[in-house]
């Protein structure tokens, strides 16, 4: 069971109307970062037209597609084999009938990256409260501004951001150029679900920073969250950073049922100098490179699930023998850990195990596979897949 899975999208279906969208260009940018350039905001008459030819040809009108069928047939082609969204496809399928275009233009923009100059100037013409609609580009590269309702529900579509604070040689003022950019960009995704969060080692957020997130007016209420803490450009470690622990304590306006941690190590101890953790995460994966061995993890692992015993259904962990397993039988789904050594037996509404082999092998003894619960559906060792937060960020 993945996290954050597609499958979990909540409220993709915002919007009936059609968006307005029938072209939209797709430019591949620093490798893997996509940012997404309107070319034609406003409808295609070719595409009318077209319409208009196919409806003569049928006898009586077509039988009508049930949206959800639409999106389930949407969804499964969402991803390419790297987890990234197949966004050239999705302009494609908007083309395939009347009923694939709205559920495949709401898609494109299902997902948005915002990590490069290119892209922030992009979304804020787009979405800015002081963009003006205009049918001709004042930049000179065709990008459009659509007007007020057109500009709502593409923003309305947007569940999921991918954003940088970033640190570059040369460029000392960048980390606080980004950082002060955050709230901003945030605040033009309202119904945002999950934030998946990129910082250059950054000790910590600006209590203004934390306070926009808080009090601006757009500002979301998401409910999922990865962060990812990296080097800078020198090589310097995040290993002071505390921001990790700041930002799920101090950011009161976000209900997070679902958190991942990865990138490389922070301040992993420095969560005794924060307030308690109160949101009641249902999934918690802890990803962070080198981290497994260090015995601040597991007292990290208790602080940040402490509020979560009775909600989490989705864990990864390095330990099978934590405490906080026992803790959460009875609700517990899927388990992720690096060794089967100390795992408990009385599992009993587990229905995925994944085991990450370390030092130890999976036994060759059918009577450790005879244990498992009964209701297991899916057992097995993780097929690596690149990450996007990890590659791109």
């Amino acid at each position: 069971m993945p996290a954050f899975s597609f499958g979990r999208r909540t409220g993709n279906t915002q919007s009936s109307n059609d968006i307005g969208l029938d072209r939209l260009e797709v430019e591949e940018v620093r490798g893997s970062s996509y940012v997404l350039s309107l070319k034609d905001i406003y409808d295609d008459p070719k595409f009318e037209e077209e319409k208009k030819k196919k409806d003569k040809k049928t006898k009586g009108p077509l039988p009508l597609w049930n949206e959800d069928i639409v999106y389930l047939i949407l969804e499964h082609v969402y991803f390419d084999k790297n987890l990234r969204p197949e966004y050239k496809h999705l302009t494609q399928y908007a083309l395939v009938n009347s009923a694939w275009r709205v559920p495949a233009q709401t898609l494109l923009f299902h997902e948005v990256s915002v990590k490069d100059e290119k892209a922030f100037k992009c979304f804020e013409r787009l979405f800015s409260s002081h963009s003006k609609p205009s049918k001709k580009s004042s930049t000179g590269e065709g990008a459009l501004v659509p007007d007020l309702p057109h500009r709502e529900r593409l923003r309305s579509n947007v569940r999921v951001l991918n954003y940088w604070i970033y640190k570059l040689r040369g460029l000392a003022d960048l980390t606080n150029h980004w950082e002060s950019r955050f709230p901003v960009v945030m605040s033009w995704f309202p119904h945002l679900y999950e934030l998946r969060l990129g910082v250059d080692m950054l000790a910590r957020l600006q209590d203004k920073t934390i306070n926009m997130l808080n009090t601006a007016k757009h500002s979301p209420s998401i409910r999922a969250l990865q962060i990812a803490m990296r080097s800078d450009e020198y090589g310097n470690k995040p290993t002071a950073s505390t921001l990790p622990f700041q930002l799920i304590t101090a950011v009161t306006k976000w209900k997070l049922e679902y958190l991942v941690m990865r990138g490389e190590p922070f301040n992993l101890g420095s969560h005794t100098d924060f307030p308690p953790v109160p949101h009641q995460l249902i999934e918690f994966r802890w990803a962070v490179n080198n981290s497994d061995a260090r015995p601040e993890v597991d007292g990290l692992i208790t602080y940040v699930t402490a509020d979560s015993t009775k909600t989490l259904e989705a864990l990864s962990i390095p330990s099978p023998t934590h405490p906080l397993i026992t803790k959460i039988i009875p609700t517990i789904k899927s388990l992720k850990v690096n060794t089967h050594l100390g795992l408990p037996r009385n599992l009993h509404g587990l229905k995925e195990l994944i085991i990450q082999p370390a030092a130890e092998p999976l036994p060759a003894d059918a009577t450790f596979y005879t244990n498992l619960p009964k209701q297991l559906v899916h057992f097995g060792e993780p097929n690596y897949a690149p990450n996007r937060l990890e590659e791109e960020v």
